[in-house]
């Protein structure tokens, strides 16, 4: 699978949380949740005085509404996405073709600091600005409220595909995909153990994953390096689906590379 490095375009509204403390002192209830961006949530101004709310829902996708973004910038004032949340780390998917990664970290029970980055060639995260979202009205819970993604043709199945070697249409390696409703999906490179480091046979990843529309986002995080993939799908039938990777260019996608992949319903 190859790495695609995001580069942050000059003109998005930057993905960031503030608020104000509510001075218990204590660890904020928010901490131990394993997703804290359900809910409502505001940007502070960016240097344009754009302002974006951010509503998360718990199956993985979330609306939009953008404030006082210059009309030379031509981005829709609404709209919605997919998201995924795995660790401490977001990807977001905007309608409009927008990928943005963020490290975040609670700040207080109203408040989330967020971090965005990007990946350099060897998947290492490239750490950009700090900015802060307040949280818009009261919170729905306090208590953990985990992902969980709506049925899709890739929950019903497990999946089998030969995923090609970068640039090298001739090889391939054969690898087993199945896809959870809790947001991950664990990606299975079957005899490439021992070449990838593992002690086993074969080579397990867990990705986190949503889709949005024909669009599918994963994301991975290993020491060895980090990976954002984005892709295109097209349902065949009930039991094949044409996979194929999205080229991102200065945040935002802009077209396939590379060639479909069948994704085949093991049965």
């Amino acid at each position: 699978m190859k790495r695609i490095k995001l580069v942050l375009a000059a003109f998005v509204v930057s993905l960031a949380f503030f608020g104000c403390s509510d001075g218990s002192g204590d660890t904020p209830w928010l901490a131990d949740v394993s997703n804290p961006l359900i809910g409502e949530w505001k940007s502070e101004a960016d240097a344009d005085g754009a302002r974006l709310t951010f509503i998360g829902k718990t199956d993985g996708s979330f609306q939009y509404v953008m404030e006082g973004v210059p009309a030379e910038m031509k981005l829709p004032e609404t709209g919605n996405g997919g998201y995924l949340v795995m660790g401490k780390v977001i990807v977001s998917y905007f309608d409009f073709g927008l990928v943005k990664s963020n490290i975040f970290k609670v700040v207080d029970n109203n408040t989330v600091a967020m971090t965005e980055f990007t990946l350099d060639d060897a998947g290492q995260k490239v750490l950009g600005e700090i900015t802060h979202f307040h949280r818009i009205g009261e919170a729905t819970s306090t208590e953990n409220q985990p992902m969980y993604l709506p049925t899709n043709i890739f929950i019903s199945k497990k999946w089998s595909a030969n995923i090609p070697e970068g640039e090298n249409p001739d090889v391939s390696y054969p690898s087993t995909w199945e896809f959870n409703r809790n947001g991950t999906v664990t990606v299975t490179f079957l005899g490439l153990g021992e070449a990838l480091g593992f002690d086993s046979e074969d080579a397990p990843f867990i990705f986190g994953w949503v889709i949005l529309g024909n669009k599918l986002i994963m994301f991975t995080e290993s020491q060895e390096g980090n990976q954002i993939e984005t892709f295109q799908f097209t349902q065949v039938n009930a039991n094949t689906i044409n996979v194929a990777e999205l080229e991102i260019v200065n945040g935002v996608i802009s077209g396939t590379i590379g060639m479909s992949v069948a994704f085949t319903a093991i049965p």
